[in-house]
């Protein structure tokens, strides 16, 4: 079927727009003229004449995609022939409000299955949402509570939609963004097929890489661990031989999620890297927190890494013996400046050998031990500055905060697990400025009509 507006039909549309335009212009002149209207009421009846005006050019422009004098069969999907029935009208709710469409109709008597041409040609859906409304809502439903999302396009659009609307459409990009990344993850882990997902258009050196854990609260089974890792590049701010180490600002930082799975969520991780360009990179450099699960992904997954350990989770393991040995906060600070700049030249030895003596009699004093005996091979911070990386992990914990913390620990809440293991991941493709690319994971909405021919 040809859906091409005629010229008969362009012609049509604009006296439909002359029309409405000229009964719109009287309205606002009576409405708005009298001594006491304020820009506010004026700002609000324009605004709302002209979501109107645009329902009316969408309802025209799509009727205008309709035959006029509908084929009497078109093929059906089974393979038999489909026969015209009659137009038939079908809602849709859009960004302008909702438009009532009337279109040709369509019934196979082999398969019982109905059908509309032009619903599949220009992705009308009736009874749903548009697709336009469909991406809004999924845009403001994972960056806010489903609830203050329907009020806010609300404000935004005129349009009303319910919470649990909204919560359909972020859920549903969701999973297919859950899907989307099962289908680069199998082939490469599962299937050894070394199919390996394109490499990003600009690979990224030096190539940072950082994850870390965060609790999420579940219906099924209490609070479960919502893993979080970032790829990023990383530029030197402030002078490198200054004291504390230079700020290192990151850039360019992507993110993936993996809710209760570690194995999984290193497998994306590594899949992630290798989309920014880890087999470009000259230097890549894992940061951690010292957790032992971290090291051991990152020894498995990114050999050729260097391992750093936080600059801020090592220093608050010495503020800890400060405030053991002394309460008042002045002979703390007296004692771990020194520490401290050890620390910045590396120089472990020192400051083991007093954390062993200090081991007999403090507890935070063996808690440090053990942790910086561990993590030894990972604290060569002057080799670090010299390089100019990044120490800290501040991107990650950030991460975690504003990724998950913000949207997903709101007071109260509790998540179904596959439905906040997708909308982490879903968040995650924003906050790495890969919208477009999910909303083009979204198949074309549709709907199916099955009828008896007795109807």
């Amino acid at each position: 079927m040809d859906c091409t507006p005629s010229s008969k039909g362009s012609e049509s549309l604009v006296r439909v727009a002359v029309a409405y335009a000229t009964a719109m212009i009287e309205r606002l002149f009576v409405e708005m003229n009298g001594d006491r209207v304020v820009l506010e009421e004026m700002e609000k009846a324009v605004v709302e004449e002209l979501h109107g005006f645009g329902n009316v050019m969408l309802k025209s422009l799509v009727g205008l995609r309709d035959e006029a004098y509908p084929a009497a069969t078109i093929s059906c999907e089974c393979g038999a022939e489909a026969h015209y029935q009659r137009k038939r009208s079908g809602q849709c709710k859009t960004l302008l409000g909702t438009i009532a469409v009337k279109r040709a109709y369509y019934l196979c008597a082999n398969c019982q299955r109905g059908s509309c041409p032009l619903d599949k040609q220009i992705g009308f859906c009736a009874g749903s949402i548009s697709a336009g409304l469909d991406e809004l809502l999924a845009l403001l439903g994972c960056q806010f509570s489903f609830a203050h999302s329907a009020e806010m396009v609300k404000r935004l659009t005129l349009v009303e939609v319910s919470p649990n609307r909204c919560r359909r459409s972020t859920e549903a990009l969701g999973q297919l963004v859950a899907e989307d990344e099962e289908e680069m993850r199998q082939p490469v882990w599962e299937q050894a097929t070394l199919k390996l997902p394109p490499v990003a258009k600009e690979p990224i050196d030096p190539l940072y890489i950082s994850a870390d854990g965060v609790t999420v609260h579940t219906r099924e089974s209490g609070w479960r661990e919502q893993c979080v890792g970032a790829v990023y590049t990383a530029a030197p701010k402030g002078h490198p031989t200054l004291s504390p180490p230079a700020e290192i600002r990151s850039q360019k930082t992507s993110y993936t999620t993996e809710l209760g799975s570690r194995p999984k969520f290193g497998q994306h991780l590594w899949l992630e890297a290798h989309r920014r360009g880890l087999q470009q990179a000259k230097t890549v450099i894992f940061i951690g927190d010292g957790a032992p699960w971290l090291w051991e992904m990152a020894s498995d997954l990114f050999p050729e890494a260097i391992q750093i350990l936080d600059w801020y989770h090592a220093t608050s393991y010495l503020w800890a013996v400060a405030g053991e040995l002394y309460k008042e906060e002045q002979s703390a600070r007296q004692w771990i400046e020194p520490r401290l700049a050890a620390l910045v030249q590396s120089n472990l030895v020192l400051i083991i050998e007093e954390l062993q003596q200090l081991a007999t009699s403090l507890a935070a004093a063996r808690r440090a031990l053990t942790y910086f005996t561990n993590n030894q091979a990972r604290m060569d911070y002057a080799r670090y500055r010299k390089l100019n990386l990044q120490i800290g992990s501040g991107t990650i914990e950030s991460a975690c905060k504003h990724l998950i913390d913000v949207r997903l620990k709101q007071a109260g809440m509790r998540w179904n697990l596959q439905n906040a293991r997708c909308l982490a991941k879903l968040r995650a493709r924003f906050k790495s400025d890969r919208w477009l690319e999910t909303i083009a994971l979204r198949p074309l909405p549709s709907r199916s009509y099955s009828r008896s021919l007795s109807h």
